[in-house]
């Protein structure tokens, strides 16, 4: 574990999303399985015409590579970053999947990159948003891939941006505000899914006295 990240591991566990840290991570990741679910259509569409694209293939560090829910729970995890800033890495990965192509080729979202896809997006997004963001190395560490792959990613993804990383107010309000919907309703169904628990739970009789 780089230093960066060991010295924020032992105060932050989803300190920055406090109580429903959980739910935020799973809510995040039903957004960015949704942007998958719609991009991997129109790649379907693609593929028939030839103009698919697939950069930033995810290629774990280590033989045992991580799920696209715990790469953003170690990101929740150890980066400390704030659940708006989330939001801004969502609307990234939005950005590069709707940028107009300039003459290259197409960019879709699939099952392949989304991994990095989602770990390059949130670190962009907290090196623009946080004052003190991680570095590189930690990231690397962060998703399981290696450092220079990570750079190459980096650089991939400001291009098709055309290096614009600024994200208008009332669009960042309106995903915020889905991402919180999406929290809220996962933390009432979690809560009805343990009273209801409770209430189906038998009780054992109490033995009588004789």
């Amino acid at each position: 574990m780089p230093a960066s990240v060991r010295k924020k591991v032992v105060v932050n566990q989803f300190k920055s999303f406090g109580v429903v840290g959980e739910a935020v991570v799973r809510s995040t990741v039903n957004c960015i399985w949704y942007l998958l679910k719609e991009s991997l259509k129109r790649e379907e569409r693609a593929a028939i015409q030839g103009s698919s694209m697939d950069l930033f293939e995810y290629v774990p560090l280590r033989s045992s590579s991580l799920s696209l829910y715990d790469i953003v729970r170690r990101i929740a995890k150890y980066s400390e970053i704030p659940k708006d800033v989330f939001v801004i890495g969502i609307l990234y990965i939005d950005k590069v999947l709707t940028e107009p192509s300039r003459g290259r080729q197409k960019f879709f979202l699939t099952k392949n990159n989304v991994n990095t896809i989602t770990l390059t997006s949130m670190m962009l997004a907290q090196k623009y948003y946080v004052d003190t963001p991680l570095d590189n190395k930690s990231w690397a560490w962060i998703g399981n891939i290696p450092l220079s792959l990570l750079n190459k990613y980096e650089m991939d993804f400001l291009r098709i941006c055309q290096f614009k990383l600024t994200i208008a107010p009332e669009r960042h309000a309106k995903y915020l505000s889905a991402l919180d919907d999406l929290v809220q309703r996962r933390q009432e169904q979690s809560d009805s899914s343990r009273d209801s628990s409770k209430s189906t739970t038998p009780r054992h009789p109490k033995k009588q006295e004789t």
